[in-house]
């Protein structure tokens, strides 16, 4: 049987660090994530009656991409905010130089001096973060750029990318749920797959699993991390429901774990 691999970076990556979450201080991992995808293809295998003679077809690999536009629409918003927290810390000055020259009374210029020195304080932390954002957002690209490189080199895996946003100094990813509905349909309908192995996966591939699975016959598995409390989960449970197996990534045992990362040594951001 044909295998295809589906994976949303952005949800796969959540899932191993809903993962780390529950190990202690200085066990923490860091995920290799082709290491990651053999592991998971191998316990596909174990699933109800499944043929055993499985063969993987192709990797899938999507995710959001800097681009050069983004980061200079990014930069522009980032230093306009700078520009309005250094008017505002101006303002503040000037004011505190008025106070000081005035007749007001000793304990009222105090209570001034205090207000004035806790709006600047804030004013200054707005600033500082967004300069710290600009160079998180250059370090990212850098490394997303060093990353994409990397990802070349492993066989039967093929990367596909759409355009970060940004919007009120926040990056986002828009188009990846599209983009594997639109793939696991297509693929269905060529018939280059028997099996979809999806890592991750939202809300919005529910009605494209309906599909591959009741009208084109292909069998559907998913691989996520899931808890009862919605806020720790990495899928919704309508999602599970849809799929023909499913597997929590919470089940991998230790020497599995071991097997697919390393000791993260520094520290998470």
């Amino acid at each position: 049987m044909r295998v295809m691999i589906f994976t949303d970076k952005s949800n796969y990556e959540g899932c191993f660090s809903a993962l780390n979450k529950q190990r202690a201080e200085g066990q923490k991992r860091f995920w290799h994530i082709e290491a990651c995808h053999k592991l998971l293809f191998e316990k596909l295998k174990t699933f109800g009656n499944l043929d055993k003679d499985v063969k993987l077809v192709r990797t899938y690999l999507y995710t959001g991409r800097y681009h050069s536009k983004l980061l200079s629409s990014f930069n522009r918003a980032c230093k306009c905010e700078i520009d309005k927290m250094n008017g505002l810390i101006q303002k503040e000055e000037l004011l505190l130089q008025e106070i000081t020259k005035s007749n007001l009374e000793k304990s009222i210029k105090d209570k001034i001096n205090i207000h004035v020195s806790n709006n600047k304080s804030i004013f200054e932390e707005i600033k500082q973060e967004q300069i710290r954002n600009i160079d998180k957002q250059r370090r990212h690209a850098e490394g997303q750029r060093k990353m994409f490189k990397y990802l070349e080199t492993l066989p039967f895996l093929e990367l596909k990318t759409t355009e970060l946003k940004q919007a009120k100094g926040v990056i986002y990813q828009k188009g990846v749920d599209v983009q594997i509905a639109t793939d696991l349909v297509h693929f269905a309908h060529t018939d280059a797959y028997d099996i979809a192995l999806i890592i991750g996966g939202d809300t919005d591939l529910i009605e494209a699993i309906r599909l591959v699975r009741k009208g084109l016959g292909k069998i559907v598995i998913i691989m996520a991390y899931y808890d009862e409390e919605p806020t720790k989960s990495c899928i919704s449970p309508s999602l599970i429901k849809e799929a023909d197996y499913f597997f929590h990534i919470g089940n991998l045992t230790e020497k599995e774990i071991l097997s697919i990362s390393d000791l993260l040594r520094k520290k998470e951001e």
